[in-house]
């Protein structure tokens, strides 16, 4: 089985200048917990609601005011859409994160892959 099987295909993405209001109503309204981050529909960060959370508790500004360039993870694993899913499993245990971009060749987010 291969993780083209199992992703959620066409995820949403976002811009590092979005900010995180923006990024918490997106999450709300699309039932997700994890954007990508893309800039020039290449994939430069990730961010969760954790990290949202995380984000706005240790800072004293608004959601609005901060951009998610500002506090999206930059080191991003990823795998492909034609990778063995036990081998995207392998990559989610040793960096400990429960969802993986999905990337093509050209380097564009074409999935999810999570737990």
């Amino acid at each position: 089985m291969t993780v083209r099987d199992v992703m959620t295909s066409e995820p949403v993405v976002v811009a590092p200048r979005t900010s995180l209001a923006e990024a918490a109503a997106l999450m709300l309204a699309v039932d997700c917990g994890v954007l990508p981050v893309v800039d020039h529909d290449r994939l430069t960060g990730i961010v969760t609601d954790r990290d949202l959370f995380i984000a706005l508790a240790t800072r004293n500004v608004l959601a609005s005011q901060l951009s998610l360039g500002e506090v999206a993870r930059q080191e991003v694993w990823t795998c492909g859409p034609d990778d063995d899913v036990p081998a995207a499993l392998d990559v989610m245990r040793r960096h400990q994160v429960r969802r993986l971009p999905v990337v093509d060749a050209a380097g564009h987010v074409v999935g999810i892959v999570s737990m």
